[in-house]
């Protein structure tokens, strides 16, 4: 989905599942962009463990935070189940990627932009 809608995804493979990983290995990989998307997760139990968590120390490091890059995204409706509404996720991660090409206009509660105060849908 992440190279359908345009982007490059730095820590997953395509066709493997998914897997967990730690912060550490988010920070070295320095991701211009970071979607989160918690497996089981709507958009706002997602914002709600944004604001919750225990960030490490070079947290701001990433280009990602300090550009306001970091973005969360309903994955139970949009990204963990198969059928139409997967078209709607690429379509929020096109927006996500490549605004000027994709407006985020849509975005209506499916996806939210974070910030160190993130922990409710804006």
């Amino acid at each position: 989905m992440v190279g359908v809608a345009g982007g490059v995804d730095v820590l997953g493979h395509v066709a493997q599942p998914s897997f967990r990983t730690d912060w550490n290995t988010v920070i070295a990989a320095q991701p211009e962009i970071i979607v989160l998307m918690p497996c089981g997760y709507d958009l706002q139990e997602t914002l709600d463990e944004y604001a919750n968590l225990n960030r490490p120390a070079d947290w701001d490091s990433m280009l990602a935070v300090r550009n306001d890059r970091v973005f969360a995204v309903d994955a139970t409706s949009h990204f963990s189940r198969p059928g139409p509404r997967l078209a709607e996720g690429v379509e929020a991660l096109a927006s996500v990627f490549h605004p000027e090409l994709v407006p985020p206009t849509w975005f209506n509660g499916r996806a939210s932009r974070c910030s160190v105060e993130c922990g409710r849908i804006r």
